[in-house]
């Protein structure tokens, strides 16, 4: 079975600009910048029924959300009402704000995993980190 706990350090981020407003961020040069070449991770943790998926962009920006699958919860500052579910090495978490909804798919891998954003209208973007040897 495949290993999804972890870290996984990003390689490169497709449509970065998307990205950045999917996640109901303003999109500036700096944001930009750190996002496209930053130092960033993506950690896994699961612990008693619990995932934590924690990313980290530079040293200037970290979120982490905490979820059990099938269970929905709030998350971010847009205050979205998200349900995390789970097949095989596939999370998607569906998230709804006010009447819009987006999704983010994480496919785990024996190389990493990719990220995609998908807004209600189909826009999306993705990252794809490799898994972190220290």
């Amino acid at each position: 079975m495949l290993e999804i706990v972890g870290k996984y350090q990003h390689v490169v981020t497709h449509k970065p600009e998307v990205f950045i407003k999917l996640v109901g961020e303003k999109v500036t040069p700096e944001r930009l910048e750190a996002l496209s070449n930053g130092e960033s991770f993506l950690t896994v943790k699961y612990d008693d029924d619990c995932w934590t998926f924690t990313a980290t962009v530079g040293m200037f920006w970290q979120r982490s959300i905490r979820f059990t699958l099938g269970k929905t919860f709030i998350e971010g500052n847009r205050r979205a009402k998200t349900t995390a579910t789970r097949d095989g090495n596939i999370f998607t978490f569906s998230s709804t704000v006010g009447s819009k909804g987006f999704q983010r798919i994480y496919e785990f891998s024996e190389a990493g995993v990719i990220v995609t954003l998908i807004d209600f209208s189909g826009e999306k973007a993705e990252r794809i980190f490799r898994r972190f040897e220290c």
